[in-house]
């Protein structure tokens, strides 16, 4: 499981951290008198196209950014939550701010003067196989098809919504290859070697978007109570939810041509009203050999169809073949913790 967003914040109500922004935006009322202001949110930039949004203001610190993908060329893989963590302080270091703070700050008697930092939002993801990009386009249509509990289904291209928009929380698959291949903005050519070889791999993402109040209710909301162990289990239940066998019939040996005709027979159309009689016994019997359907029946009720199965089976950074040269996860990692 890899954490693929963060965002972080703390009480800066102590004089913490230090002043970070992109400028003020103040709201007068008619007699010119200042009503409020906030501070603007700065875009810091890191390699590869990436970046992170701090803020910081006499009020709170903030830091919202995807550390799976922040100064790598891709969030194919990922990293783990202590990575993640150690990848924030590295970027509160680099504006010259201490670190988030797990533990609350406490006054001499054990009152708590000062909150330890929260989480607001995190995504965690894993990447699954189904061996072909058929195979990842028949698990899309068919998870699209699925009901979770009460959560709403929706689709859009290659991907499924459960409980989009949602206050609490909001999974989805979808599949990675194409994923990458649509950001044409940034597609340099690795990430098009990148993303035509995990089309070709049929590669699957689950991913869970957790936001404050699904943290608050299952304890994963104040920093010092988190773990990878507690994130991974959490979700676990949900992409089980997800992740399935599908069953699909096995027409991989049938031309298109014999796919349409077998599809219009299936319709409840007699076949021998569209195309010639000696055409209609040939397709019957390369559909019939190859499938097991007898498009000359009146029905196929009773009939057992040729099926394959789609598995989703794990998906792991040493199975990706395009790598660049200077592409290395320890050495991103050991950066990020010699910076705190």
């Amino acid at each position: 499981m890899y954490i693929d967003w963060l965002t972080i914040q703390q009480d800066n109500s102590n004089g913490y951290f230090s002043p970070v922004s992109d400028g003020t935006v103040v709201k007068y009322d008619p007699q010119e008198n200042p009503v409020w202001q906030t501070a603007c949110g700065y875009q810091h930039k890191g390699s590869y196209e990436s970046s992170a949004r701090i803020k910081i203001d006499e009020r709170s610190a903030s830091l919202s950014f995807n550390p799976s993908r922040f100064n790598r060329p891709d969030n194919v893989s990922g990293v783990t939550w202590d990575e993640a963590i150690n990848i924030a302080n590295s970027i509160m270091a680099e504006f010259g701010q201490n670190p988030f703070q797990a533990a609350p700050t406490k006054s001499s008697n054990g009152l708590v003067l000062f909150p330890g930092a929260t989480i607001t939002r995190i995504d965690v993801c894993e990447n699954y196989k189904t061996g072909t990009h058929c195979n990842a386009q028949t698990y899309i249509r068919a998870l699209s098809q699925t009901r979770i509990s009460r959560n709403t289904t929706s689709r859009k291209g290659d991907t499924v919504y459960f409980n989009k928009g949602s206050e609490r929380k909001t999974l989805k698959a979808y599949i990675k290859g194409p994923e990458i291949l649509s950001r044409t903005k940034h597609l340099t050519d690795y990430r098009l070697h990148l993303g035509n070889e995990l089309t070709e791999y049929g590669i699957i993402r689950l991913e869970a978007k957790y936001s404050a109040k699904e943290l608050r209710r299952h304890n994963l909301r104040n920093l010092a109570s988190i773990t990878h162990q507690k994130l991974e289990a959490h979700f676990m239940a949900d992409k089980d939810k997800m992740k399935h066998e599908v069953h699909e019939e096995n027409l991989d040996s049938l031309t298109q041509n014999e796919i349409g005709i077998l599809r219009m027979w299936q319709s409840g159309d007699n076949v021998r009203d569209y195309i010639k009689s000696s055409a209609f016994y040939k397709h019957r019997k390369n559909i019939k050999l190859k499938t097991g359907y007898d498009i000359a029946a009146d029905n196929i009720i009773g009939f057992n169809p040729k099926q394959k199965i789609i598995y989703l089976s794990p998906f792991l950074d040493e199975h990706i073949k395009t790598r660049p040269e200077n592409y290395s996860h320890e050495l991103i990692n050991a950066k990020a913790k010699a910076s705190i």
